[in-house]
Parts: structure tokens; C-alpha cells; sequence
């Protein structure tokens, strides 16, 4: 048994010692009129509350914050079970009642005496119990309320899993425990504070923006879906060139895929001024494109258009469309560099298709997808070896399965995908995708100067390459530049803020502000990243190891215990952490150490 969980049982088990002395219990709660027959058929929400005190001085004060929570657990429909001056443990009838009433306590105490106490909190544990066994549940709430630390909410898979969806808090996954009493291990979440993901409405920049939603099929035949989802990623591709526009890349855009959608409230989320929309209907070897810009803060209609054109024909009724939308763009970008597009060489019509699928794969971000990926990618290599796409998609999905844990590769491995890339460069120098691979690709060789000079040369090809922005920031994190990587992350959030990929970013910052001893900064990121990918080893050590900091010893202990039930090992490998200068590289192992032995 590891030690935080040891820790956990004997503070349990004092909980439930105390709860049987009656000098303990102050006056019981109103107990109310038994359970309706059709809840008693459900199983019951346990919940159990410690309020602790982090000094000795505040001790007294935490005793007599107690009664805060008896008007908050009847509020909740709750009953009591046991009452301490410290705490005690409820019984609710449904998981919602009780997951409100912890939030409600939470707040409460938070606020009460946040200015004469600032360090009083609760600890709160919940569980689900059958109610012919409610004892063997208030005991494994008491000790998941002992896992928690000050402030914290932690609950168990059973009681999560009574939750409605819409009803459902944010929450960290922090992997499997063993309590005594648990028929088999308990899986524990913690519902997350204040640093929770929060879509909010994103200011307009200076220049013209605009967001391209995925084509519709009009046709409803789901062979044509691939052809409608490449046009619009072939539309915002090419849009991406002009600097004049700030351009909402594709991970953002495709999350409206398949909704009804506001185009004011596309502006609000995504921050534009433009959306262009349309749809696609497909009949034998024609195809009927329309499109619609649109002012969408106004509700203005800017332009549209419709476009007939043979099958063959759809490289040409692409540059239509983007030249149309450039023509009637706010900035009035100089047409010339929509026209020079027509020169732009042609891939085939399967290696095109092919591209697109790679492309696709990779950016799944699973093990399944990126073998997937790069099977296309060597397909697209067969087919048309001078084409650079296949050798950057091959160096790509080798790259970022390496970086995310899904598959080990050696020193060797790595370097072959940083020679695809480089092949890639020369196969189209002009091409961002190819410096981009390269400049990841570069900060696994410890060549992290070249790796950054690559993105920058991917961004000056494509200003709007949010990617590359992102990948920028990673390289300048590792490489010891915290506050450029800062910027960098930023700028790519700004760019696609819906991005699936965006766990990344906030693990960059959270790096950067930790060693920038930023702890409040990088725990809030770290939380983000663990929201967004949960099954992430690096993204649980960096939160272990920014709570260790801020001196919340209990939770770094947690976060720590998953890291390493996610990597199955305690101890971060050198290609885990590709930093530049190895220093800092040991001071996280040490941090992260310390973590997991921290009680």
C-alpha cells in the first residue's frame, strides 16, 4: 500500500473513532421523513466533510466553522449520519443533491472567514452506498475525504457515474485506489476548482478574421463527406497564406461540424468578424458549391455565390472561392496574392484524398490513428515520392506518439524522422508543414536553436499556422526561454482556441510559469491540461510538481500517484523531458520525487 493512501485509511479511521464519542456531536440535524420507496430504490450519495485548519492558530476557528454546513446539507435534501465539531457525514438522495451541497460547502467556508481565517477549508469525500449498507459507505466517503486536501472535492467512479451528463461536474481523473472495505479498487475523481476550461467570448482583433465552418453535405450520402470536409480544409488552407487575415484553423472550426450554429455566437466563441459558410450537393460528375460570407457581429450578408463544376474541376472552384472571399475581405488584400495561387502545383486526385486522411489520422492523437497516419503516409510516398506531404505526415506521427507516451522510440527512431523531414524541405522549401515536422523533429536531437529557426521559417511561409505556433512555444519551453514560450503558446490559443490539441499549450505554459516560480499561474494551466487530456503522463507530473511548490503537499502526492499509474514507472526518462540545458530537467525529477513521497 503506498503511503499517501496509508495516510488516507489512518486519517479515516480516526474520523470514524471520534464519530463514536459523544463528546464530540454537538445537536443532530433535523432529520427528516423517510426516503420516498422509488429513491430507496436508488443507491444512496454519501458525503463526508473534515474541516481542517493548514496552521495550529486557526484550529479553534475550523471547530466553530462547522455549523456553516447544516443549513447547506438540508438545503441539498440531505440527512445527517454522524456529526463532529470537525465535520461529519450525510446521506442525500441522489448524486446531484450531494455533489451541489460539496460545492455549496466549499464556497461557503471559502468565503466565511477568508479574510480573519484565510487558511480554513474543507475536505470532502463522496461515495455511492446501497441503503442497506450505508455504514460500509459513510466509512469509504471518510476515507476518500481524508485522500483530498484542503479545499478539494473528491468523489468515486460509482457516485460519478449516477451523475447526469449535463449535470456533471469538471473533473481530474486521478486513477485507481485501494481502500479497505471497497469490494475491488476504487477509481477517484476530483472536481475541479476555479481553473476549470471556460469558453468565453474572445474579443475582435485589429485585423480582418474570420472563421470557415465545415461545408454541409446538402446531398446526405456519407460518401461525400470526405469531399465536402477537404474543400473547407483546403479553403482555409489557402486563406491561411495572407497575412492580412488572423484565420481560426480547422481543429477550431470543425467543432461545429454536424450543429445548427449562430453565426453571432461563432463570432463570440471564436472571436471573428467573418464567417463563411456553405454547403456542398454532389450529382454524378458535377458538383453545386455554395458559399456565404458573412459580417457576423452585424448579421451583415457580405457576399455569396454559387459555383457549378465538373468533379475534375475542384482544385479551380477552390481558388474560386477563396478569391471571392479575399476580394470582399474588409482589408481589400491585394488580389494579386489570390491570383498567384493558380500556380501553385497540383497533387493527384488520390494523393490529394490520401493527404487529407493522413493529416486526419495524426491529428486523432490515439495510438490506433497515428499507426494509421503513418501507413498513409508510406502509401503517399509510393505513390508520389516527390511529393513532400507523405515524408511530413511519416516524421509527425513518430514525433508526437513519442512526446505523448503512446509509443517508445529510440534515439535512432527520432532521428530518422527528423532526416524525413529534412527531405521534406527540400522536396518544397516553400512549404510550412515540412519546417514545421523539421522544427519539432530538432528539439528531440537536443538541437533546440535549429528547431526554433525552423518554426520561425514555417511561420514567415504562413503567418496563421497556428501549429507552428504552438510547436514554437514547446521548443522555446524546453529550451529555457519561458516568456517567449508564453507568447508563443498564447498566440496559437488566440489563433484555434477550440483546438483538441490545446492540452499541449497549456502544459507549455504551466512548464514556463513553473520555472518562472509563477506556482498559482502554472497549477491553473497544469489543471487545464489534465481537463483536456487526462490520460497525459507529463501533463499529472507537471500539476505534482507546481502543487509541491505552492506548498499543497497532499495534492502533489495525488497528482503524482497518477503520473505514475499512467507511465508505470516513477521515474521521467530523459526523452520525457527534452530540455536544452539538464538542469532544470533535474529539478523536476527531484520535485516530482518529492511529490510521491509527500504525505
Amino acid at each position: 500500500m503506498r503511503a499517501g493512501e496509508k495516510q488516507a485509511i489512518e486519517q479515516a479511521s480516526r474520523l470514524d473513532a471520534r464519530s463514536g464519542d459523544p463528546s464530540r456531536h454537538g445537536a443532530p440535524f433535523p432529520i427528516e421523513a423517510p426516503l420516498p420507496v422509488e429513491l430507496l430504490r436508488r443507491p444512496a450519495a454519501v458525503l463526508a466533510v473534515e474541516i481542517v485548519a493548514r496552521s495550529a492558530a486557526d484550529e479553534d476557528a475550523a471547530r466553530a466553522r462547522a455549523h456553516v454546513v447544516e443549513p447547506i446539507i438540508a438545503a441539498h435534501r440531505g440527512r445527517a449520519r454522524e456529526r463532529m465539531h470537525d465535520g461529519g457525514v450525510a446521506i442525500f438522495p441522489s448524486a446531484q443533491d450531494a455533489v451541489a451541497s460539496a460545492v455549496a460547502m466549499r464556497a461557503q467556508l471559502k468565503d466565511a472567514d477568508a479574510d480573519a481565517h484565510p487558511s480554513i477549508a474543507a475536505r470532502i469525500g463522496l461515495h455511492a452506498a446501497e441503503h442497506d449498507d450505508i455504514d460500509a459507505g459513510a466509512a469509504i466517503a471518510a476515507q476518500i475525504a481524508a485522500l483530498a486536501g484542503p479545499g478539494e472535492i473528491h468523489l468515486s467512479g460509482p457516485l460519478r457515474s449516477l451523475l447526469d451528463d449535463d449535470a456533471a461536474p469538471a473533473c481530474l481523473d486521478l486513477g485507481e485506489r485501494d481502500l479497505p472495505g471497497a469490494p475491488a479498487p476504487l477509481r477517484i475523481f476530483q472536481i475541479a476548482g476555479d481553473h476549470a476550461p471556460r469558453e468565453e467570448a474572445m474579443e475582435l482583433p485589429d485585423k480582418p478574421s474570420i472563421a470557415v465552418l465545415p461545408f454541409i453535405n446538402r446531398g446526405g450520402d456519407a460518401a461525400d463527406e470526405p469531399f465536402c470536409d477537404g474543400l473547407t480544409d483546403d479553403v482555409i488552407a489557402e486563406l491561411s497564406r495572407f497575412s492580412g487575415f488572423l484565420v481560426i484553423q480547422r481543429a477550431s472550426s470543425f467543432t461545429y461540424k454536424g450543429r445548427a450554429v449562430d453565426v453571432a455566437q461563432v463570432s463570440r466563441e471564436l472571436g471573428v468578424r467573418y464567417v463563411l459558410q456553405g454547403g456542398v450537393r454532389r450529382s454524378g460528375d458535377r458538383v453545386r458549391v455554395d458559399a456565404e460570407l458573412i459580417d457576423a457581429p452585424g448579421g451583415r450578408h457580405v457576399w455569396s455565390e454559387q459555383y457549378d463544376r465538373r468533379f475534375a474541376d475542384l482544385f479551380r472552384m477552390q481558388e474560386d472561392i477563396t478569391q471571392a472571399v479575399v476580394a470582399t475581405a474588409e482589408s481589400q488584400i491585394v488580389l494579386a496574392e489570390g491570383r498567384r495561387l493558380a500556380e501553385r502545383p497540383r497533387p493527384t486526385m488520390e494523393v490529394a484524398e490520401l493527404i487529407r486522411f493522413g493529416w486526419g489520422k495524426c491529428y486523432d492523437l490515439k495510438y490506433d490513428s497515428y499507426q494509421i497516419g503513418k501507413e498513409t503516409a508510406r502509401k503517399i510516398i509510393r505513390l508520389d515520392p516527390s511529393n513532400s506531404r507523405g515524408f511530413q505526415i511519416l516524421s509527425a506521427a513518430i514525433v508526437h506518439e513519442h512526446y505523448l507516451g503512446l509509443m517508445r522510440h529510440s534515439p535512432a527512431e527520432l532521428s530518422q524522422a527528423a532526416a524525413w523531414a529534412l527531405h521534406a524541405t527540400q522536396l518544397d522549401e516553400h512549404c510550412e508543414y515540412s519546417r514545421w515536422t523539421l522544427g519539432a523533429c530538432y528539439m528531440f536531437d537536443n538541437e533546440h536553436e535549429r528547431g526554433i529557426a525552423a518554426l520561425r521559417h514555417a511561420i514567415e511561409i504562413n503567418p496563421n499556422f497556428s501549429i507552428a505556433y504552438a510547436t514554437l512555444g514547446t521548443v522555446l519551453g524546453w529550451a529555457g526561454k519561458f516568456e517567449a514560450a508564453i507568447v508563443a503558446h498564447d498566440m496559437s490559443l488566440r489563433m484555434n482556441p477550440r483546438d483538441p490539441a490545446r492540452f499541449f499549450r497549456h502544459f507549455g505554459k504551466a512548464l514556463a510559469s513553473h520555472l518562472l516560480d509563477r506556482h498559482e499561474e502554472a497549477i491553473r494551466y497544469a489543471e487545464t491540461c489534465v481537463q483536456l487530456r487526462p490520460d497525459w503522463h507529463l501533463g499529472w507530473a507537471m500539476l505534482a510538481v507546481a502543487s509541491l511548490r505552492a506548498g499543497r503537499r497532499r495534492s502533489a502526492a495525488n497528482y503524482a500517484e497518477r503520473c505514475r499509474q499512467l507511465l508505470g514507472s516513477p521515474r521521467l526518462e530523459d526523452s520525457h523531458l527534452p530540455f536544452a540545458d539538464a538542469r532544470y530537467r533535474d529539478v523536476i525529477r527531484r520535485e516530482l520525487k518529492e511529490a510521491m513521497e509527500a504525505v
